[in-house]
């Protein structure tokens, strides 16, 4: 109940909250984060979702460490990296004039935790399609429909865009809560 409405209501309402007062097709996030009158809000909401992720994806590694702990290993590291990769974007100030080079690292590990992390959620619904086919298409579905919508709305404006930002957020969420019930609910035959 908890990750239900902290997953559907609580993180898109501070998603779109810190989107306010922006063009949601021409700034991005980097840019709210480097208004000095937001960077708190900014930090409450990048680690209100980093904990949310954490906490969804918590009985993922539970369930998947118990008969074959090595395997699992790997989508625990790509896990952790993503989340390393996105403290190093929250971290890193976007200012290319006085800060070039921590204006790169900033871009770059923005885009790589992005894509590593939607990487990640597609390896992780794999076992719900083999298990729920009906419930893995719709997953799979859904993450298709945000990469398409981000791919082409980075095509059209030629940035990473607060749209993008925002349906690529809310579909993680979504997904994500979808998982930890998933993998909450007990079922041997899930392993």
């Amino acid at each position: 109940m908890a990750f239900d409405f902290i997953g559907y209501f609580a993180v898109p309402f501070l998603t779109v909250a810190l989107s306010r007062e922006t063009a949601l097709f021409s700034t991005n996030f980097s840019s709210i984060r480097t208004a000095n009158h937001r960077q708190g809000e900014f930090l409450v909401w990048s680690f209100f979702l980093l904990i949310y992720l954490l906490f969804c994806f918590l009985p993922f590694f539970y369930r998947r460490s118990l008969p074959r702990r090595r395997k699992w290993d790997g989508m625990l590291l790509l896990f952790l990296g993503c989340g390393l990769l996105l403290l190093t974007s929250v971290f890193t100030p976007y200012l290319p004039r006085e800060e070039p080079f921590l204006s790169q690292i900033h871009v770059y590990a923005s885009v790589w935790s992005a894509v590593s992390f939607f990487f990640f959620l597609v390896l992780a619904v794999l076992p719900v399609y083999f298990h729920r086919q009906k419930e893995g298409r719709v997953l799979f579905c859904l993450l298709t429909a945000a990469a398409a919508f981000c791919a082409s709305s980075y095509l059209i404006t030629g940035i990473v865009n607060s749209a993008m930002e925002i349906v690529y957020t809310l579909t993680c969420c979504t997904v994500a809560n979808r998982l930890h019930l998933f993998f909450s609910a007990p079922s041997p035959k899930r392993l």
